[in-house]
């Protein structure tokens, strides 16, 4: 999945608990003091991908290149208790049924969340697979030529 992918997921997941009626908003602030619903989706990190080859067929034109993997910390804030559990239970539906997501539960240290200056909220860390998608320009044929071979006598 290519950053860019990545980030509109977020976007949608937002939207769709807006159609769900609630209230919520993306950010990408820890600090955000919002009463509103408010998911924020945090980079926490990106690492080298340690399977970096190729997953594609061979009849297919491009490939797509497993990168990096990034990680992120995904977690609901807001003053209404019950909105926050739901849209938190929604998140990680979702993100248990996207296919280059990979859901933890580990959350950060209380300390942590202090020193990014913000209360502590609930949330799960995810890891997703940034890809990206390679071309191959097409070889030029092969010219076939005749050699005919004549002896002499």
């Amino acid at each position: 999945m290519e950053l860019t992918a990545i980030h509109q997921t977020f976007d949608h997941w937002v939207a769709q608990l807006q159609q769900q009626g609630l209230p919520a908003r993306l950010s990408s602030r820890l600090d955000a003091i919002d009463p509103t619903l408010t998911v924020a989706a945090t980079l926490l990190g990106i690492a080298p991908e340690p399977r970096r080859r190729a997953q594609a067929s061979p009849r297919r034109r491009g490939m797509v290149r497993p990168v990096a993997r990034a990680g992120y910390l995904v977690s609901v804030g807001g003053d209404d208790d019950r909105q926050t559990a739901h849209a938190l239970l929604q998140l990680l539906a979702w993100a248990e049924l996207e296919p280059d997501f990979t859901v933890s539960d580990a959350s950060p240290a209380p300390v942590w969340w202090l020193a990014q200056g913000a209360r502590p909220r609930p949330g799960f860390q995810l890891e997703a697979c940034i890809t990206c998608h390679e071309d191959f320009q097409a070889a030029p044929p092969v010219r076939v030529r005749e050699v005919h071979l004549q002896t002499r006598n």
